[in-house]
C-alpha cells in the first residue's frame, strides 16, 4: 500500500484515513472477526482534475485488485470498480438510486442483474464512487458512504506533480528518447503553473503533453536540416509561445462574440431596409396600377 501511495502526490490526511480503514478490514478477517459496518464505501469529492480517479487506481493496486471504470456491473470476483459523477444526472432512474439497492450489504449477496436477469452475489466487489460535489446525493445514499474530500492542489504540490509529469510522459509516451535533451527548470514550470488556472491539475499535465510534443518537434525540425541535436532549454518565453495566455483567450473570444453581435446587427438593418425598400416599390406598383386604371375608365 506505501509503495501505490507513494505514486500519489499529497492528499496526506486522505491516505491515512483510507489506510486505516483497508489495514482494519485486513485485520479483521485475519482475526476472524466478525464484523459489518455499513457506510463505509468509499466515495471522493472535489473539484475535476483534483485527481479522484488516480487515488481509486492506486487504491485497487495497494489491494492487489483489478480495478474497472464503470457504472454499474455485476462481476462475483473480488474487483475495484469506481462509479464517477455521482449526483450529476437529471434522469429519472439514475445510477445513483440503483446504488442504493447495489451498496447495500443486507442485499448485494443476491443481487439481481435486470437486463441479464440473472442473480449475482456482487458482496466482494469493493466500489469507489466519485463526485465533483455532495449536491444532488440522497441522504440514504449519503448515509451509506465513507466520504473524502480532496481539496484543490497549492503551488508547491503542483509544482511536485508537474516534474512528475514530466517524467512519466517521457518514460510512458517516448520510452525516455532524448530525455537528456529536455530542459524544463522549477521557475519556468512556475510560470506554466501561473498560466494555467485550475484547483485540479488536468490542464496542467496536458500543456505539460504539449511542451513535450513540442520539443520534439523541434528535434524533428533540426533533423530535417541535417542540423546537430542540441539540448532544448524550455524557458519562459517558450511557455508563453506554446501555451495560450487564458485571459488573452478569455478577451480573443470577447472580442470574437462583439464581432460577430455586431456583424448580425449589421445584417439584421440590411434585411430590414431592403424588406422597407420592397415594401415601398410594391407600394408604388400598385398607385402606378391605380391610376392606369383610373385613365382607362369613360
Amino acid at each position: 500500500m506505501e509503495k501505490a501511495f507513494s505514486e500519489l502526490e499529497g492528499f496526506t490526511e486522505q491516505k491515512e484515513d483510507i489506510r486505516s480503514l483497508f489495514l482494519t478490514k485486513k485485520y479483521f478477517k485475519d482475526q476472524n472477526i466478525k464484523f459489518r459496518e455499513s457506510g463505509k464505501i468509499l466515495c471522493f469529492v472535489g473539484p475535476a482534475g483534483v485527481g479522484k480517479t488516480k487515488f481509486a487506481k492506486v487504491i485497487a493496486k495497494a489491494m492487489g485488485r483489478p480495478f474497472f471504470k464503470i457504472n454499474v456491473a455485476g462481476e462475483s470476483d473480488p474487483q475495484i470498480i469506481i462509479v464517477e459523477k455521482m449526483g450529476e444526472s437529471p434522469i429519472k432512474g439514475s445510477p445513483k438510486d440503483a446504488l442504493l439497492h447495489v451498496l447495500d450489504p443486507e442485499q448485494n449477496q443476491e443481487f439481481r442483474d435486470k437486463f441479464l436477469n440473472i442473480e449475482l452475489d456482487i458482496s466482494r466487489i469493493t466500489f469507489i464512487l466519485t463526485a465533483n460535489s455532495l449536491d444532488g446525493l440522497s441522504e440514504p445514499l449519503k448515509n451509506r458512504l465513507k466520504i473524502v474530500k480532496l481539496k484543490g492542489y497549492n503551488e508547491m504540490e503542483k509544482l511536485s506533480i508537474g516534474k512528475l509529469e514530466i517524467e512519466n510522459v517521457f518514460r510512458e509516451t517516448y520510452g525516455n528518447a532524448k530525455r537528456d535533451l529536455f530542459e524544463m527548470n522549477d521557475d519556468t514550470l512556475r510560470v506554466l503553473i501561473g498560466k494555467v488556472k485550475e484547483e485540479g491539475v488536468r490542464q496542467l499535465k496536458k500543456e505539460i503533453e504539449n511542451i513535450i510534443s513540442h520539443f520534439f518537434g523541434q528535434l524533428a525540425l533540426r533533423h530535417e536540416k541535417g542540423e546537430p541535436e542540441n539540448k532544448i532549454v524550455i524557458d519562459e518565453n517558450k511557455v508563453n509561445q506554446i501555451v495560450s495566455d487564458p485571459k488573452k483567450k478569455d478577451k480573443d473570444e470577447e472580442n470574437e462574440n462583439a464581432e460577430s453581435e455586431r456583424r448580425i446587427r449589421e445584417l439584421e438593418n440590411e434585411i430590414r431596409e431592403l424588406r422597407d425598400k420592397t415594401n415601398y416599390s410594391g407600394k408604388n406598383l400598385d398607385n402606378n396600377n391605380s391610376k392606369s386604371n383610373s385613365v382607362g375608365l369613360p
